[in-house]
Order: structure tokens, then C-alpha cells, then sequence
């Protein structure tokens, strides 16, 4: 997943993003697109951290780092099926929530478990997902800088190694 986020904090350029996205806390996205590219070819390094946020959604066209510009965005129901070819790629491997409805947008919630942003969102994306407004999809992840506002148990593993039993 932390390849995924980089990618969802790369795209959309940042000519591309409204104000109110980057009002809401995007506002690194102009960063040169070398030193991105250099980035992510460093395996197992996490995202950094948006702006200080530990959480954002994907929408495809338009990252959210705050919950009332997300519902403005979901209420606006007729707007978003139009945008049916900015729709984020979803996997195998995604975790997709069983309320929602596949002829819906697409909504991808990046996020630290444990954190106070990703409970907000996650309780917006499955009231909007029973309502068969969006499909919600899950993609835990872990942005540099918010190690603290997970809790000890969500950062196990992100400044050391993680030793296995058994594998070394």
C-alpha cells in the first residue's frame, strides 16, 4: 500500500486539485516530480506524512485531508457519475467495504489505523457506502510523522526491523 499513497499524493497534479483540496491540507503536491520519482524507488519507506495529515481519500480527481469537504463531495451524487474515467484502479488485494455498491465512485481511504482522521473517515465512507453513494475501499498505511498519533501498537515495525520467529 505505501506505493499506492505515494501515487495517490502524486496524482493528481497539482494544477489539477481544487483550492479546497488544497486548503484541506495538500499543499506539498507541487514538490518537483524528480524528487518523487527517486521517492519511490526507496522499498519499504513509508509516505510522508500530507501536509501533517495522517489520513486522506482518493477520489481519482480529488484528494481529501478533511471530512467536510468529503461529504460535500459525496452529496454532490450527480456530479460524481460523470467522472467515471478518473476512477482509482482498484486491486485484488483491496479491501473493499461489503456495503458498497460497484456502480458507485470510488472513494480510497489512505490512512493510519488508531488515528482520530482515519475513525472520521472511515465512519463517513460506510454511512455513504450503505447509502450506495460511493464504493469504499480501505488502504491502510502508515505516513511518516504520525507514528505518535497511532499508538504504540499501530507503529510496531516502522522504525526497526521486524523480526519473525523463525526467519531470522
Amino acid at each position: 500500500y505505501r506505493q499506492l499513497a505515494e501515487e495517490s499524493l502524486s496524482f493528481p497534479l497539482a494544477e489539477d486539485i481544487s483550492s479546497n483540496s488544497i486548503n484541506g491540507g495538500i499543499t506539498k503536491l507541487n514538490e518537483s516530480m524528480e524528487s518523487k520519482k527517486a521517492e519511490q524507488l526507496l522499498v519499504g519507506m513509508n509516505p510522508r506524512s500530507p501536509g501533517g495529515k495522517c489520513c486522506w481519500v482518493d477520489a481519482g480527481g480529488t484528494l481529501f485531508s478533511d471530512v467536510a469537504e468529503l461529504v460535500v463531495w459525496l452529496r454532490s451524487s450527480n456530479e460524481l457519475a460523470g467522472n467515471s474515467f478518473q476512477q482509482p484502479e482498484i486491486f485484488e488485494f483491496d479491501h473493499i467495504h461489503f456495503d458498497s455498491s460497484i456502480a458507485s465512485p470510488v472513494a480510497i481511504l489512505y490512512g493510519a489505523l488508531g488515528t482520530e482522521c482515519f475513525r472520521e473517515f472511515h465512519v463517513t465512507l460506510v454511512d455513504a457506502a450503505k447509502e450506495g453513494e460511493v464504493m469504499y475501499v480501505v488502504r491502510p498505511v502508515l505516513p511518516s510523522g504520525c507514528e505518535s498519533k497511532s499508538g504504540h501498537c499501530g507503529a510496531v515495525g516502522m522504525r526497526d526491523p521486524l523480526n519473525l520467529g523463525g526467519y531470522g
